[in-house]
């Protein structure tokens, strides 16, 4: 009897961590960690009393220990072989997960109660996420961070997890038969989940959901659904409409109307007045353009897309190009720009100004360099971790990548000793040097920072929605909104923000300048969705950059790889000196494996995944009968096929969030197979 009643205590703590697990999968790996880690403690405790394997075999047995293997040998030839173990150590702990869930599902109301319970906290966390999100949409946050929030992961993350929410749901609702209440509750939750996955703006989950949907359609046979969800999906990515467009306003007596404006082929991604009318346009992939007016008078091919053209002096130019390198042009006689040199930082760059007859690039990585007009650079090392930097003839400030102030004293241009840190509160939103004085915004509002006395002052503000940015040209201040108004400021700033003009352009100006009383914005919209056939994207360029070097990774180690590591050190040295952007993983699933675990690896794995992917199938094949159980199983191979589209551009792989949901997954597909094959012996 004692012995009845302590399995009947360790079955109910087992469940108690079960539900922690399940109930965690979307929102805190942390507490999901501790409802796993629980629970296999205790499965392996009732096992050792009951002298009996608590663990069913279900075929992937022999596929796990040939990963294991593979992960024992690459670590055994890595040239990290303890961060290769540690990671090693990693993979192998969660394939228990599906043994546990296929242990703890142990009857058929506990198979569904365990999915009632994940989904129900995956709308929930869904519902939460669309809630921060709304925050985010109405305070014009996505079109300046170009992503969704992170609330309980990063987004591309999320939009992972949401994607599994999504195609579950979309299963239960082609699939399942049950009461109108039932349908409306699904389908509610459905939209919950996908407004939400949506709202990460992430297209890795945007293209895994897409590809699970249109793959349960297929085993569904729902070709009159296929067809429209097809052809909506071709629409969505070919008729997204891009532009970009130049607006010129003239200001009078106090006043900004809008004088003219443009389309340009390329992406204004900024814009520099020069005098006599002309101004020239970065236009990035489209170059570098001169223009007289509306007129195009002069442009100039770059290498690569322009971002931003700066002033050297009169005659000498710096054209600051996406892969960071800055090439500098001379402007002859007849007003053309000729290249010159190419100056190029080492690290990181994520920002640069001219000022005192200098080139200042931050590298976030590497530090300070600082060039001068001869291209000699000088490097300061020491100033690294930083992500934004303004500077005028007697100091310099930057921002730390934890968004901290910084403020150098300057000797003879250059930077020497930090001479203040000031405290902020919450994070930096921009900073500005402007008339000797630093002005700058955290959560608490806009702060000044006076230099003689070290003190940071409040400032008030009187405008109606929250500044975001703050832009200095020639003498005028302008401040704009992340809802597109923008604030002509006095220049005299004691107190307050003084507003001297408004502007309701609409949008988030690209670039702002000012010259000659007439003042330029730059608009650039691109399509989400359209911007996965972008060869100019950042993402994108950063992407190829790294499957290249991976590729050279895994042909100088072909057998085993480099071991399960970390690979910004070696992408380091495999990558183009253009490439500055360093990254410990891949992005890419199947290139990936192949660096770190070379072809032996990556064919086991393939092999695991492939056998992953024929069991879901014939599960589905043997329970598409059985209510619940066939709409569960159907939604597990969306799920895996998204998971797998998904690994084309991300290592999810190896994120333990994602990993952890696919062990799940499998194992309560099992578990619907068991409950199934025991209901059909008896």
């Amino acid at each position: 009897m004692k012995n009845v009643s302590s399995i009947k205590l360790i079955d109910n703590i087992i469940l108690f961590f079960t539900v922690v697990f399940l109930a965690s999968l979307t929102n805190s790996i942390f507490v999901n960690q501790l409802g796993y880690y629980g629970a296999l403690i205790f499965i392996v405790i009732k096992s050792s009393i009951l002298k009996e394997n608590a663990f069913k075999k279900n075929g992937l047995e022999i596929f796990f220990i040939l990963f294991i293997s593979a992960e024992i040998l690459s670590t055994i030839f890595s040239e990290n072989l303890p961060q290769s173990f540690n990671n090693l150590l990693k993979r192998v702990l969660l394939l228990p997960v599906v043994y546990i869930i296929i242990a703890s599902a142990d009857s058929k109301e506990k198979t569904k109660l365990f999915f009632k319970i994940y989904i129900s906290f995956a709308v929930i966390s869904a519902a939460i996420y669309l809630f921060n999100s709304y925050q985010y949409f109405i305070t014009g946050l996505f079109s300046i961070t170009g992503s969704g929030p992170s609330v309980f992961q990063y987004p591309i993350t999320t939009s992972e997890l949401l994607s599994f929410t999504v195609i579950f749901l979309f299963a239960f609702l082609i699939n399942e038969k049950g009461s109108y209440k039932n349908k409306i509750i699904i389908l509610l939750g459905f939209i919950i989940s996908a407004a939400a996955l949506a709202a990460t703006y992430k297209r890795t989950g945007w293209l895994g959901v897409a590809a699970g949907i249109v793959f349960i359609l297929l085993i569904r046979k729902k070709y009159l659904y296929l067809v429209p969800v097809v052809l909506a999906l071709v629409y969505l990515v070919f008729s997204a409409k891009n532009g970009s467009s130049v607006y010129i306003y003239n200001y009078d007596s106090n006043i900004y109307s809008e004088s003219s404006s443009f389309d340009t082929e390329g992406r204004a991604s900024d814009i520099l007045p020069d005098n006599g009318g002309k101004y020239y346009l970065s236009d990035y992939e489209n170059g570098l353009i001169t223009f007289s007016g509306n007129k195009i008078i002069n442009k100039l091919e770059l290498p690569e897309p322009i971002v931003k053209l700066l002033k050297w002096n009169d005659s000498l130019y710096c054209a600051a190009l996406i892969d960071t390198r800055f090439i500098l042009l001379n402007k002859n006689i007849n007003g053309q720009f000729e290249t010159d040199a190419e100056l190029l930082s080492p690290g990181y760059t994520r920002d640069y100004k001219i000022r005192n007859n200098y080139l200042y690039v931050l590298d976030s990585d590497s530090g300070l360099t600082v060039f001068d007009a001869d291209k000699k650079g000088t490097r300061f090392p020491q100033i690294n971790n930083n992500v934004l930097l303004e500077i005028d003839s007697l100091r310099m400030v930057l921002v730390t990548t934890d968004r901290k102030l910084k403020i150098y004293k300057l000797n003879n241009y250059l930077p020497a000793e930090i001479i203040d840190s000031p405290p902020i509160e919450g994070n930096l939103n921009f900073i500005k040097l402007f008339n000797n004085e630093l002005l700058f915004s955290d959560k608490s509002g806009i702060k000044k920072y006076d230099f003689s006395s070290q003190k940071t002052l409040d400032i008030k503000y009187a405008g109606d929605e929250k500044i975001y940015n703050l832009y200095q040209e020639e003498q005028k201040l302008f401040a704009v909104t992340a809802n597109g108004t923008i604030y002509d400021i006095d220049k005299h700033i004691i107190d307050s923000l003084k507003i001297i003009s408004k502007i309701e352009a609409g949008f988030i100006p690209q670039s702002i300048s000012y010259e000659g009383n007439n003042l330029f914005l730059t608009k650039v919209k691109r399509s989400r969705l359209a911007s996965i056939f972008d060869p100019y994207l950042p993402s994108n360029t950063v992407r190829i950059s790294l499957w290249t070097a991976g590729w050279e990774i895994f042909k100088d180690n072909p057998i085993f790889g480099v071991g399960d590591i970390d690979l910004a050190g070696l992408y380091i040295k495999y990558k183009s000196k253009y490439d500055k952007e360093i990254q410990g993983h891949l992005h890419n699933n199947y290139v990936h494996l192949l660096a770190t675990l070379g072809a032996f690896g990556f064919i086991i794995v393939a092999l695991l995944l492939l056998k992953i992917f024929i069991e879901n199938i014939k599960i589905f094949n043997s329970l598409k009968n059985i209510p619940f159980a066939s709409s569960f199983s159907l939604g597990a191979i969306g799920c895996f096929v998204s998971f797998l589209v998904a690994g084309l551009t991300e290592w999810n792989f190896g994120d333990h969030e994602i990993i952890t949901m696919i062990w799940f997954i499998t194992g309560l597909n099992f578990a619907f197979y068991f409950q199934y094959k025991e209901k059909h012996k008896a």
